[in-house]
Formats: C-alpha cells, structure tokens, sequence
C-alpha cells in the first residue's frame, strides 16, 4: 500500500505521455509530405480517437497528478475539486483498479487492467500499421 500512489502517478503520467506522442506522431504525420495522404491521416485520427475515448480523463489525471497542490492550494480549490455531494476531495488514489482524482465535483479516473494494456496495444499497433503500410509501398520491388 506504500507504494500504490507511486504507481498510481507513474501511470498516470504514462499515460499522458501514450497520448501526447500520439498527437506529436500526428503533427509530424501533416509536415511530411512523403508519407502524408487523406488513408493515413484518417487511420491516424481513428486511433487517436479510440485512445481518447478509453482514456477520456487522461489529461486532467495527469494534471492533478503532475500538479497536485493546484488541486487543494485554497479553501476554495478544495471545494471545487471535491466529489461533488461529499466531503471527499480525492487525490492520486487507488481505488480497485482504477486510479481516481475528484475534479470540479466529478470523479475522473482510468483503469489498470489487462483491458487497459490490449487498448493501449490496439492503438499503438494501429498506429505503427500506418506506417508499416507506408514502409511496404516504398520497398515494393518494381
């Protein structure tokens, strides 16, 4: 138990970064006129997609995570943040297996499940086959 809001952050902030290389992987994708068409681009959307809606919350977890003072710094921030009928203000918790911030009155969490790797791994393969296909049309014997 010692350990579980290290891991907790740790994923959290794992996480994020899944999703913010994602959307540089994407910025890069529009700069490179060599391997950017309309196919790519939707694949690469459609993944990003899925990732964002498995992991709705993971930027305000990472943020309450990254910064947690932000979160209680006021009697007013403790207010807002805290579950909203309650008297709980939730920071960086395990709660089963999901990790669990209260954020503006509402719970935002994620999961760490097997079913939370294979997504993780559905998209991150979705996202190489983008360039594998990309890869295999260039190396294509004539």
């Amino acid at each position: 138990m010692r350990w579980s809001p290290i891991a907790c952050r740790d994923a959290a902030m794992t996480l994020w970064n899944f999703g913010d290389a994602l959307k540089c992987i994407q910025s890069a994708l529009k700069k490179c006129p060599s391997l950017k068409t309309q196919h790519k681009e939707r694949a690469l959307k459609a993944a990003i997609g899925r990732f964002g809606a498995a992991f709705p919350f993971a930027k305000e977890v990472r943020n309450a995570t990254a910064h947690p003072v932000g979160e209680i710094a006021t009697p007013e921030d403790r207010e807002k943040n805290k579950l909203c009928g309650t008297p709980f203000l939730i920071q960086n918790a395990r709660l089963g297996r999901k990790v669990v911030h209260s954020k503006d009155g509402r719970e935002v969490s994620f999961e760490i499940s097997g079913a939370t790797i294979l997504t993780l791994e559905t998209v991150r393969n979705a996202v190489f086959n983008v360039f594998r296909e990309a890869h295999a049309a260039t190396t294509q014997p004539i």
